[in-house]
C-alpha cells in the first residue's frame, strides 16, 4: 500500500517488514506445531512443512503473520529441529561460546541463564553441571557478551567487544543490591585491565 494516498506511510513498511519474513526457505514457529519451513509463497498464501508429524500446512498471509513467529537459520529451535542430536550435542560441548551466542541471540538478544538452561540442559542430562560452570565462566569475562544495564540476570551478545570497565559498569547500574553494588566496585578497582581514573569509576565511587 505504499502507492495509497489512504495508507500512513509508516503503517505500510511496518507490515512490508513482518510480511518479507514469510519467504520460502524461511523458517518460523507455530506454537503447536513447532517449527517449519516455508516451501511455497503464491500471492497471499504460504504452505509450510513442518516436519513428519504434523506435516503442509497452508495458509494465509494474514493468518500467517498473526499465528506464526518468523525464526532465524541459527535460532536454537530451527538448529533442534533440523541437526541430528549427535551433530548438536558435538557442537554444544565443543563450542560453548558459540552456543551460547547462538541461545542468547535466539531471545532478541536478552536472555538470562534460566532459558540457556532451559534450551540446553534437556540435551546434556548429566553432564549440565560441568557444562553450566564452564560456560558461566566463559560469560564473565568474555567481551563479547554484555550485562544489559536494565536487568543483572540478562545477558546480550555485542558486535564490538565491550571493555572491561564498561562490562563491570553495566553490571554496577543493573544491580539494585547496595553491597552487591560494592563488590562490583572493589572488583573494578582491583582488576588490573581496569582503569581507575575513568568516568565509569568516578560515577561508581560517586555513589
Amino acid at each position: 500500500n505504499l502507492n495509497q494516498g489512504w495508507r500512513n506511510v509508516f503503517e505500510a513498511i511496518s507490515d512490508f517488514e513482518k510480511h518479507i519474513a514469510f519467504d520460502a526457505k524461511n523458517f518460523v514457529f507455530h506454537r503447536s506445531w513447532g517449527v517449519g519451513i516455508i516451501r511455497k509463497v503464491e500471492n497471499d498464501n504460504i504452505s509450510i512443512n513442518f516436519g513428519k508429524k504434523f506435516g503442509i500446512k497452508e495458509m494465509s498471509l494474514k493468518m500467517a503473520v498473526d499465528a506464526l513467529q518468523p525464526l532465524a537459520k541459527d535460532h536454537i529451535w530451527v538448529l533442534k529441529a533440523t541437526m541430528t542430536r549427535e551433530d548438536l550435542l558435538a557442537m554444544i560441548e565443543k563450542d560453548k561460546k558459540g552456543i551460547l551466542e547462538i541461545v542468547i541471540k535466539s531471545f532478541d538478544n536478552n536472555c538470562d541463564f534460566k532459558r540457556i538452561k532451559a534450551e540446553i540442559s534437556p540435551l546434556l542430562g548429566s553432564k549440565w553441571t560441568s557444562w553450566s560452570s564452564a560456560a558461566k565462566k566463559i560469560l564473565e569475562p568474555e567481551p563479547t557478551f554484555g550485562i544489559n544495564p536494565n536487568d543483572i540476570n540478562m545477558y546480550t551478545v555485542r558486535d564490538t567487544e565491550i571493555s572491561p570497565e564498561e562490562k563491570l559498569k553495566n553490571e554496577f547500574t543493573a544491580q539494585k543490591q547496595f553491597f552487591a553494588r560494592v563488590d562490583i566496585l572493589m572488583k573494578y578497582f582491583d582488576n588490573e585491565l581496569t582503569d581507575n581514573s575513568n568516568e565509569f569509576f568516578t560515577d561508581m565511587y560517586s555513589y
